[in-house]
């Protein structure tokens, strides 16, 4: 039996440790314990590609007897972003990328197919990749339902170049295209049928009735604080980005905390081709890929 040197590691917080902890024993290390006391976390952990069965057994001990004791799901999705409350409400310690990106899938609510109908105004922060994602599901929409009306509204009005790409998108697609104001889009959508997809300003929001909003989040890169305002308004989320998705735990820890369904993926800008459902193998990929390379 190979035995190996066992330390501890102090630090501020888990993902420092364990960052400690793999630049000392690799990927493989063993976790024996972890605790936290004064705003500090101390880990044992082992070196051992084999373990005694006594540390084996203390290490299985601690993390049954410890419902918190993820460590290995920190030490894979952290990371990513993940924030501390979603990756302890993670049922189980997990044992590699698979299996944290199975249970991460299966904390957070999606839709196995885009919505074929139905008025959706599309919200976010600047870059997220709105109106992109407005013409890849116009795209999709065409190809899918061709029967379905489609509609295409822009509030991005005021902005030099804001509507665009939207029109230039509309006349190629043979789809209408309306340029509204926020205070007028409750009258020009009320009595809409088929699908309606709502371009919009980051710097603006008021409320509408006859709209679903979706709040468009890129999977690379955004702030939590903004994230959570943004999904506060909203009831659904589509995540952008998503090749790039190295801090895709951001947006898809809000999506769980806010209890919102993840609409459809935006994996790139090209069209047709960009948006795809957010079923759950593809989601799963998504995340394998991201862990594997973090």
């Amino acid at each position: 039996m190979l035995h190996s040197e066992v330390r501890q590691f102090t630090g501020p917080s888990m993902r420092a440790v364990l960052a400690d902890v793999r630049a000392a024993f690799g990927r493989d290390a063993l976790i024996l314990s972890q605790e936290q006391s004064h705003g500090r976390v101390r880990v044992t952990a082992s070196g051992a590609s084999h373990a005694a069965p006594s540390l084996v057994e203390a290490a299985q001990a601690q993390l049954h007897a410890t419902p918190t004791a993820l460590v290995a799901a920190e030490a894979l999705l952290a990371p990513l972003a993940f924030d501390d409350q979603f990756l302890k409400r993670l049922p189980l310690h997990v044992r590699d990328a698979a299996d944290a990106a199975k249970r991460v899938v299966s904390a957070v609510k999606r839709a196995e197919e885009l919505p074929r109908s139905g008025v959706y105004r599309l919200i976010g922060p600047p870059g997220s990749g709105k109106t992109s994602l407005v013409v890849n599901w116009a795209a999709e929409h065409l190809r899918r339902h061709p029967d379905v009306p489609l509609r295409l509204v822009s509030t991005d009005i005021d902005r030099l170049g804001g509507t665009l790409m939207l029109d230039r998108a509309g006349s190629l697609l043979g789809v209408p295209v309306a340029h509204v104001t926020p205070h007028t889009l409750e009258e020009t959508v009320c009595a809409a049928g088929g699908l309606v997809l709502i371009d919009t300003r980051s710097d603006e929001y008021l409320p509408c009735q006859s709209t679903r909003d979706v709040c468009v989040l890129p999977a690379s890169a955004v702030d939590q604080r903004a994230a959570r305002s943004w999904a506060e308004r909203s009831s659904a989320m589509i995540l952008t980005h998503v090749r790039l998705g190295r801090q895709i735990g951001v947006p898809l820890s809000v999506a769980a905390e806010a209890e919102l369904p993840v609409l459809a993926l935006g994996i790139s800008a090209d069209v047709p081709g960009g948006i795809a459902d957010c079923s759950s193998e593809r989601l799963q990929s998504v995340l394998r890929d991201c862990i594997e390379e973090s």
